[in-house]
């Protein structure tokens, strides 16, 4: 193991940025669902559907991010 300190604000180097990028590309893909999930009340769907966006990234797309900001 390695350690290595990171500037203060390096979002390049962090693989949550890749994360929430991914996340808000989803939503944006599927505007109109996200629209008729947020119907005033229905707080639940609105978490469901979140869930369901967190939880449909794959290791390999983890994996990638990882590769990508530079950890091997």
């Amino acid at each position: 193991m390695r350690l290595v300190y990171l500037p203060a604000y390096s979002p390049d180097l962090n693989p949550i940025e890749l994360l929430f990028s991914s996340m808000k590309c989803t939503i944006r893909r599927n505007d109109m669902l996200m629209q008729r999930v947020m119907e005033p009340g229905d707080d639940f769907a609105v978490y469901a559907a979140l869930h369901d966006i967190v939880w449909g990234v794959s290791a390999s797309d983890a994996e990638g991010w990882f590769t990508k900001c530079g950890y091997f």
